[in-house]
């Protein structure tokens, strides 16, 4: 696994985020993460993508497989932020200060379940 360690503006209280390559998959996740022993990365490594498979089939009201799986799965809580032009994002805040926003866990589980489909490796 290599890390990239791109620079990329990022939401108002989240100073920085890097993009990586996790499984293969290029995501999106806090600096606190650069070293990949970080909350969300171990996370992300435990999912179960027959369940993940199982609980989008489930999805109703507007929720994302990515909040479901932070909430249910990852048992953390989903934060909003808003950057200065008022555009919202999701995160997961992991108790080590590291966050992945629920976008980018739902493209990295979506990038399993459907590798045909994935939209960037």
């Amino acid at each position: 696994m290599k890390i990239l360690l791109i620079l990329l503006s990022s939401f108002s209280l989240f100073a920085n985020t890097i993009q990586i390559e996790f499984n293969s998959i290029k995501i999106d996740v806090s600096e606190e993460c650069a070293s990949k022993n970080c909350d969300a990365l171990k996370n992300l490594k435990m999912i179960n993508l027959k369940k993940m498979k199982e609980m989008e089939d489930k999805l109703r009201g507007g929720k994302t497989l990515g909040e479901e799986v932070c909430r249910k799965v990852f048992k953390v809580d989903v934060i909003t932020h808003r950057d200065k032009e008022m555009s919202e994002q999701n995160f997961c805040h992991f108790k080590d200060l590291s966050s992945i926003s629920t976008d980018q866990v739902s493209k990295y589980i979506y990038d399993q379940i459907y590798p045909d489909r994935s939209s960037e490796k």
